[in-house]
């Protein structure tokens, strides 16, 4: 931790000398479940990131930490004296854009090189990040307009051909108001993955992909997500279909109704061992959903049908 702490520290140094107009923010997401009927168990997660950003340059940091017990075992009545929001550092990088055309990133990444859709619900991603927290350089340069290119690569301690047989590639190429497509590959699994991001109609997300894994698609899944808003309400599906090596499905579906600050909202989800979700059960889920001008908190009750496990879950975020 000191020596990462010593490397965030001299990187904040370097880009101050260089910073125009620097932005400085610090943030804290997390999220506690409390088991209220069922098996007794107890999780924290979370995540506090800071964000440096000058004119043609900046960096992040994100340190985690996760427990399955936030008391001690020993006693149940104090914290988890192995519990540490500042536990893990998970990733770091400078980047510096060096003209608009192209930008370079380097430190631990967890990066898509514009390569990779999410789904509107969860935000899982169509494909494994470019770089999924490795240490290495991304580069990403916009060849003409609306079209651009990604190249990572990692740096360890192997020889040159092995980090270049690692390394990742990836492309997006968005005509504006119409959509967006996007595909990427990664070497070191031979991971290929291509998408759609449909823009054309008003008020509506559109999006569906595919990635196939290993020599001769031996993994293949397909991705599809859905989110319409009509005023105050809105509704989002995310769904996933394993096609190799067994077929298995997920499906997941939300409906929020927006109320000024306040959001009501409710989930339910089902799968039978899939490529995102990986429950094995049909789980429901209602909630409040406040927002503040610095962040959320979201408060519910969760029911796993599955298990018969009931839950409180509260997530929460804060920056400034």
């Amino acid at each position: 931790m000191k020596k990462f702490l010593v490397v965030l520290l001299a990187l904040v140094a370097v880009a101050g000398a260089f910073a125009q107009t620097p932005a400085l923010t610090f943030g804290l997401y997390g999220d506690a479940t409390v088991t209220v009927a069922g098996t007794d168990s107890y999780a924290v997660y979370t995540e506090t990131y800071l964000t440096y950003k000058a004119k043609d340059m900046g960096l992040n940091a994100t340190v985690i930490a996760q427990t399955d017990k936030v008391w001690d075992p020993a006693d149940g009545k104090r914290l988890n004296p192995a519990f540490d929001i500042f536990a893990t550092p998970r990733n770091y990088k400078f980047w510096y854009q060096v003209c608009s055309a192209a930008k370079i990133s380097v430190g631990v990444l967890r990066e898509t090189g514009s390569a990779r859709l999410t789904s509107v619900i969860e935000g899982n991603g169509f494909s494994t990040r470019m770089a999924n927290v490795e240490t290495g350089v991304l580069a990403e340069m916009n060849v003409v307009k609306g079209l651009t290119l990604a190249v990572f690569a990692p740096v360890s301690a192997v020889a040159p051909i092995d980090n270049l047989k690692n390394s990742a590639v990836g492309v997006s190429f968005a005509l504006p108001n119409v959509a967006s497509i996007v595909g990427a590959y990664k070497f070191v699994n031979k991971e290929l993955s291509v998408g759609l991001d449909l823009k054309a109609v008003k008020d509506t997300t559109i999006k569906a992909g595919l990635k196939n894994t290993g020599s001769f698609g031996a993994a293949t899944v397909l991705y599809g997500t859905f989110g319409k808003t009509m005023g105050a309400l809105s509704v989002a599906v995310d769904a996933d279909f394993v096609v190799k090596p067994a077929a298995a499905y997920g499906i997941e579906g939300r409906v929020e109704y927006t109320m000024g600050s306040y959001v009501l909202g409710a989930r339910v989800w089902s799968d039978n061992g899939d490529a995102w979700f990986n429950n094995k059960n049909l789980v429901l889920k209602g909630y409040l959903k406040r927002n503040f001008a610095a962040g959320d908190i979201i408060t519910g009750v969760k029911y796993n049908a599955g298990t018969a496990v009931v839950s409180m879950p509260v997530d929460f975020e804060i920056s400034f």
